[in-house]
């Protein structure tokens, strides 16, 4: 479900994950929006690297699914 609105109309498979560095610690990690906070400092000093969406794999897809689930 979408904290935003509410709405439930997506899912995982659909989401566009893109990459970022973080300028403050060096940390490079997927996000799935255009604005993004570093997961290791919680710096708002990012920057997207990926020219595009990064597709994330089985695994990565299925945790998030899980985390999701449990909210």
């Amino acid at each position: 479900m979408c904290y935003i609105c509410g709405c439930s109309n997506f899912t995982i498979d659909e989401l566009v994950w893109y990459k970022y560095h973080c300028n403050q610690c060096g940390h490079v990690y997927e996000s799935t929006g255009k604005v993004s906070i570093c997961p290791t400092c919680r710096s708002r000093d990012v920057k997207e690297i990926s020219g595009g969406s990064a597709k994330k794999d089985k695994k990565t897809t299925n945790m998030v699914k899980k985390v999701v689930k449990k909210r």
